[in-house]
């Protein structure tokens, strides 16, 4: 089996030859929305998963900038993901509720029992793509192997990762790690991962993470025609109109197509932020400035804290 990786790191194919279990090349090619997967194509007259059937090509869908998974569509067809407490697949139903898949797995992602297997399903622990010619799991940056609970290769992080190169989490059970870099608490895994460099804030600009303060903070959120629910981005200034939203802050029209309201939330004492000056960002040739202040929460879970404020107020 031969694998190919793109600029970022990020595995977009791997071709398998001629072998045991068939007896052409096969190739599956993998779609990214970001680090997280968004669809794989297969391709090749006998590309057959083990027990013979034919694997299909399929979309991914998951939990808004999460890796837990919500849903999967292939020939048409829907099926839903029910996870664990840390979001792991335990089982997937159909469109009638029936448990199409369902898995046991021991306790650092090793198959224990395969209950039902309707449905082929490759994901395992968050951010993990499990590859049947190896028995490895791909973890974005990454190959884990899950019968020894280690991965195959050393942190790409060194030491930021923690003291053991090789380990997966200190507890498989609480912990998870998406991008193969450093184990967070299932119930902490960041909405987005915290910037590594200035791409999403002001270059020299002080950056600052912090919990909430004491009586908590108040924040404003751009909104789209129809949300309802937080987002993970805001900002402590007052948003008069959407030109302040493209320009000040920065949310181009791929972030956001459109702008309809804005919504005042409070965010909780205690809940982790980051918060400084938005950066620049480019889109289609135009470049929007930035300058505004920016608030990132930085929890997936924390969104939900959030307070809403009065009525949502129109914007043009």
């Amino acid at each position: 089996t031969r694998y190919a990786y793109d600029a970022l790191g990020r595995r977009i194919s791997k071709t398998t030859e001629p072998g045991a279990q068939q007896s052409t090349i096969s190739t599956t090619t993998f779609y990214w929305n970001g680090d997280v997967l968004l669809s794989e194509i297969n391709e090749g007259v006998s590309n057959t998963s083990s027990d013979g059937s034919t694997k299909p090509s399929r979309s991914y869908l998951f939990e808004p900038f999460s890796f837990k998974p919500l849903a999967l569509v292939q020939h048409g067809h829907v099926y839903h993901y029910h996870t664990d407490h840390i979001g792991t697949p335990r089982e997937i139903t159909n469109a009638r509720a029936e448990v199409v898949w369902s898995s046991t797995f021991k306790t650092y992602g090793a198959l224990a029992l395969a209950h039902v297997n309707e449905v082929d399903n490759p994901l395992r622990f968050q951010g993990q793509y499990y590859d049947e010619e190896t028995g490895l799991n791909y973890n974005r940056h990454r190959y884990y192997d899950p019968n020894c609970g280690q991965f195959t290769t050393q942190d790409p992080i060194g030491l930021l990762g923690g003291m053991n190169a090789y380990q997966y989490a200190p507890n498989p059970m609480t912990w998870v790690d998406p991008w193969g870099l450093k184990g967070e608490e299932g119930t902490e895994v960041l909405a987005l991962p915290a910037p590594k460099n200035s791409e999403p804030w002001m270059p020299g600009a002080p950056l600052i993470s912090e919990p909430g303060p004491k009586g908590g903070m108040m924040i404003e959120m751009a909104m789209s025609p129809g949300q309802t629910r937080p987002g993970g981005w805001a900002t402590t200034d007052n948003i008069p109109n959407v030109n302040y939203v493209r320009n000040e802050l920065a949310v181009t029209p791929e972030f956001k197509p459109e702008v309809g309201t804005v919504q005042k939330f409070l965010i909780p004492e205690g809940v982790q932020i980051q918060r400084g000056t938005v950066g620049p960002q480019t889109f289609e040739g135009t470049v929007y400035a930035g300058g505004g202040s920016q608030v990132q929460i930085l929890n997936y879970s924390d969104r939900a804290k959030l307070i809403p404020i009065g009525e949502p107020r129109p914007i043009n």
